[in-house]
């Protein structure tokens, strides 16, 4: 059992530096594939962005085959890197800043691809050094550029969380336990077993919703806070500030929950960036780390750690960005260069998002952001649609998930031959409150199950809406029969 976490701050290991010298395809259901016979054969087969493959018969139906193509662990571009790109588009000195940048991740990667033991020497592990001076930076500009490679880079686990510098070197740290070739090969082992248990959880054709909800929801029951033997501070040896803890102690603090995140949507096809700052609490604030994902075009605020509870919560997935801030104040470049450096944050959507579930015909068409995005997507006027709100995720059964409310904002349901929007009920006997934030014109018949519905007015248009079941209730502000 999770131990649940009263308000926690995850408090960030101290950075620090010193001088050297002185220190395209269509979604569905998933059906099974057919029988063999003579009349039925393979047609095609098509791998979808995240590798996942499905192959296509010639009676209509198609099996999803898993993973088509291995999971790639090798460090990414430095030039795709959102820092990076930062650094080019944002900075006066962005040039410099990109080339060590570059020669930054080339070395740090030539290390993890090596069989190299590091020796102690005067009470560190000293990885290697790259000249910074070079490129017409300063040591506190030089740092920054470590700082982002530390964050953007997070399977570069063996990366202590401090650097030293001279007159014209970083040099990069490890620690004691990650010293020798033998176990940082074993943890990555354990850090890739990790990965590809999630991938586990995904089928061919997932949505950027679904698979980044995966990810979310994986974590939630994977991992448990990191806390030191008294059970009250957060623990502070490396392995729980890294993706190593998800691998090799199914446990962190928030740097393991965000770094893992980040990495995950990278693996499985995701942008996404990991964020520092201060987490707030009433009066009370402390070192945190979370994560923005792109989602269907927009940048949505997560953060992992405040959700793991026992029970699963997704009211910090998608989280609108005016709300989210009042609780997560980001560091930004105003707070100058070295270790405090933060690239400018991207524009992070307004919109909630309340994941659901579509179906057009009883055929699965995948999970969307939220109802208007659903009904977007209903685009036949002689289609049956259905909309389950708070949809599971095939993570879901393994935690308890939390029953909350749904809002959207469409003024009108589509054009379609009917619409029913299901909602879910607890153990508890909660359920699902579902409201309009604007009056409803309907423009075919709608169908409200297991939810609580609210709704400010409600033009009927000559078509009705049905109320079904015990444990549905529907409150309407004003009901009119419209023309």
């Amino acid at each position: 059992m999770k131990r649940k976490k009263q308000g926690i701050f995850c408090i960030l290991s101290a950075l620090f530096f010193s001088f050297s010298s002185c220190v395209a395809a269509p979604t569905s259901s998933l059906e099974k594939p057919p029988q063999t016979s003579p009349t039925t054969y393979v047609l095609r087969e098509e791998t979808d962005v995240n590798g996942h493959r499905a192959v296509y018969y010639s009676d209509g139906t198609f099996q999803d085959v898993g993973r088509a193509v291995p999971l790639d662990f090798s460090p990414s571009a430095a030039r795709e890197k959102y820092g990076y790109q930062y650094f080019s588009a944002n900075e006066e000195k962005g040039e410099g800043l990109c080339k060590l940048y570059e020669a930054t991740v080339s070395f740090l990667g030539d290390f993890h691809r090596s069989d190299k033991d590091i020796a102690e020497k005067n009470g560190t592990y000293t990885v290697g050094s790259v000249n910074y001076a070079q490129y017409g930076l300063t040591r506190e500009e030089a740092t920054a550029v470590w700082k982002l490679v530390y964050t953007e880079y997070p399977e570069f686990f063996w990366l202590k969380n401090q650097v030293r510098y001279d007159s014209k070197n970083l040099s990069f740290l490890t620690v004691s336990e990650y010293a020798t070739a033998e176990s940082r090969a074993q943890t990555q082992a354990a850090i890739e077993a990790a990965a590809r248990e999630c991938d586990d959880y995904f089928s061919v054709y997932d949505s950027e919703t679904e698979r980044a909800l995966v990810i979310y929801e994986y974590l939630l029951t994977t991992l448990t806070y990191a806390y030191e033997e008294d059970g009250k501070t957060p623990q502070d040896d490396r392995w729980a500030h890294s993706v190593a803890g998800t691998g090799t102690h199914r446990s962190g603090v928030c740097e393991t929950y965000a770094k893992t995140f980040d990495f995950f949507c990278d693996l499985f096809a995701l942008e996404c960036i990991t964020i520092s700052g201060e987490g707030v609490h009433g009066e009370s604030s402390g070192g945190h780390a979370w994560n923005v994902v792109k989602i269907d075009g927009a940048w949505r605020a997560v953060d992992a750690t405040w959700a793991d509870r026992e029970e699963m919560y997704r009211e910090w997935f998608g989280v609108p960005a005016s709300e989210f801030a009042q609780t997560h104040v980001a560091s930004t470049p105003a707070d100058g260069w070295g270790v405090d450096y933060q690239f400018g944050l991207p524009e992070i959507s307004e919109e909630r998002l309340f994941p659901v579930r579509l179906t057009e015909n009883g055929k699965d068409l995948g999970m969307y952001a939220s109802v208007d995005s659903a009904l977007k997507k209903m685009t036949n006027e002689g289609s049956r649609y259905e909309i389950t709100l708070q949809a599971d995720t095939s993570v879901t059964a393994k935690g308890k998930l939390h029953i909350g409310k749904v809002e959207f904002d469409a003024a009108a349901t589509p054009k379609a031959a009917s619409l029913k929007i299901i909602g879910r009920r607890s153990e508890e006997g909660t359920q699902t409150e579902l409201v309009a934030k604007n009056a409803l014109a309907l423009r075919c018949p709608l169908t409200v199950e297991n939810l609580s519905f609210t709704l400010p007015a409600l033009t009927e248009n000559g078509f009705t809406l049905i109320k079904l079941g015990e444990n549905t209730e529907i409150t309407i502000g004003k009901r009119e029969n419209g023309v």
